[in-house]
């Protein structure tokens, strides 16, 4: 009976109109993301959601993603990306699966992470990241 119920709900919530609120986590068009890049972001770790509305692992994966923006969110900047609506971000990190979260250091240095993560294994990809950056940035501590 528990796996029927499951699988009606995940019928629905695949066929149900759904779109992720940016309420927790801004999105990102091109435009924006090409002045962010230009502004380098005062100098911290960039981390994007690239997800797509149709997406399932999206939508379970995004209040991970925006719990983890809340915490973090003092030490690094964090995006989300609808692949939709940004084919230059997509085209520029070679997205052809979702969810990826990117962490980008600086224009020429960024690291990928895919798949819908856990919350350790999506903060463990943040503190890595973090860590890294600082490493490579000693004046900026």
């Amino acid at each position: 009976m528990k796996g029927r119920i499951l699988s009606l709900l995940m019928l629905l919530a695949a066929i149900l109109p759904f779109s992720l609120s940016a309420e927790d986590t801004p999105l990102l068009t091109d435009e924006d993301y090409n002045r962010l890049m230009e502004s380098g972001d005062a100098g911290r770790v960039v981390f994007i959601d690239f997800y797509a509305d149709w997406c399932g692992p999206c939508r379970s994966y995004a209040p991970t993603f925006d719990a983890l923006a809340e915490q973090y969110g003092r030490q690094a900047a964090f995006y989300r990306v609808n692949i939709d609506d940004c084919p230059g971000v997509v085209k520029k990190y070679n997205v052809s699966s979702v969810p990826l979260t990117v962490a980008i250091h600086s224009v020429d240095k960024s690291f990928r992470t895919i798949g819908e993560l856990d919350m350790s294994a999506l903060q463990s990809f943040i503190v890595r990241n973090l860590i890294s950056y600082k490493a490579d940035h000693p004046s900026e501590r």
